[in-house]
């Protein structure tokens, strides 16, 4: 922290004269629907070929955090949206619950839509589904000019004992969604719950030593479970202790695609945390 304070100006500098754009000084914003929510940006930056021209410093380091364009054994995923969904509880308004939705934009996932809902308080599961997603399809429709082909959903925050209430609520909220878009509209579709509190350890031996596994290990056979399609990846080193793999829960899925691309697909995506450059995020 010490350190980036005064780098701040530098990087700003470096970033505006690298994509060719202004950057303006930020104060707080505030989100317009929920004003007990705001972030602190780095800056402001003004691009005139953008719609609006105006998007906080986060959204231009997003710019520089691409997917690679993914070849499954020849197989590129094109028309492809991937959908974050977690749910946040707010202890500043007597804990109520918020749902949040992200979805991507464009091939290489450098451009993002997000959109929240207010429920009721400690709800988990969301019911409110239909309008941020549906959003999210007409804001990939003007970018695109279509329609993704492809959805692949990421549920984070559900239990093991509500796998089942997201299968009978929210993927029905989501299909729901697709089918108002358009009646000839039929994407392929996976849901996969995301759960980063596993007790599971994992340890490999590496020169004749028990170590942590190296990031990328995918672990799906002996440990997972039979009913389901799960699986866990391990991708992030650290540097003392045991580390904790993120395990992933296929829960819906009607898109063919292989296991194996899916994995590769999942570790990819972990890259992508654009507030974090040192290695590799959950």
């Amino acid at each position: 922290m010490k350190r980036g304070l005064p780098l701040e100006p530098e990087v700003l500098t470096m970033c505006a004269k690298s994509f060719k754009v202004n950057v303006l000084p930020c104060g707080s914003v505030v989100h317009p629907d929920a004003p007990h929510l705001g972030d602190s940006p780095d800056g402001k930056v003004v691009d005139p070929t953008e719609d609006p021209p105006f998007e906080i410093m986060e959204d231009l380091s997003r710019k520089r955090h691409r997917l690679p364009r993914s070849r499954f054994q020849g197989t590129r995923l094109k028309q492809l949206m991937i959908v974050g969904i977690d749910c946040y509880r707010d202890t500043a308004a007597g804990k109520r619950s918020i749902g949040a939705l992200v979805a991507s934009l464009n091939q290489s996932m450098s451009r993002w839509f997000s959109k929240c809902v207010l429920q009721s308080r400690g709800q988990e599961i969301i019911d409110g589904l239909k309008v941020p997603l549906k959003a999210a399809l007409k804001a990939y429709w003007k970018y695109n000019n279509c329609l993704p082909s492809r959805n692949i959903v990421y549920r984070d925050g559900v239990g093991d004992g509500m796998l089942q209430s997201v299968v009978s609520y929210e993927v029905a909220q989501i299909m729901q969604s697709i089918k108002t878009m358009s009646e000839d509209y039929v994407p392929k579709l996976t849901v996969v719950v995301v759960k980063k509190r596993s007790a599971s350890r994992f340890f490999a031996r590496i020169d004749g030593k028990l170590s942590n596994p190296p990031p990328g290990t995918v672990i799906d056979t002996e440990v997972t479970r039979p009913e389901w399609y799960d699986f866990f990846i391990v991708s992030q080193a650290v540097r003392m202790g045991s580390i904790c793999p993120t395990h992933y829960n296929v829960v819906f899925d009607s898109s063919g695609l292989k296991p194996d691309h899916m994995q590769r697909l999942t570790y990819k995506l972990c890259h992508m945390y654009y507030n974090w450059q040192a290695r590799e995020h959950r």
